[in-house]
């Protein structure tokens, strides 16, 4: 894990958030698209805070925290390249 410095700003801390939750995605795409499969969903600290059918159904569940929120719809099929 990095650590943060002082020097760090809000923005840089909050992309460093995003990503992490983009990298907790990542690890565990399969067991949430068993779960989640074709739903939109927001990930707030390495967690699913919000699903719904719509971007617009799960919006709100960022307000406040949109820089570290990561906004996606959950794949139906994960293509394998060949």
């Amino acid at each position: 894990m990095v650590v943060l410095d002082r020097g760090t700003s809000e923005v840089q801390q909050a992309r460093y958030k995003l990503l992490e939750n983009r990298d907790w995605v990542d690890r565990n795409i399969f067991e949430l698209q068993e779960k989640y499969k074709g739903k939109w969903v927001i990930v707030l600290d390495k967690a699913i805070t919000a699903t719904g059918d719509t971007p617009e159904d799960v919006e709100p569940a960022r307000k406040g925290r949109e820089d570290e929120a990561l906004l996606m719809r959950i794949p139906e099929v994960i293509r394998t390249p060949i």
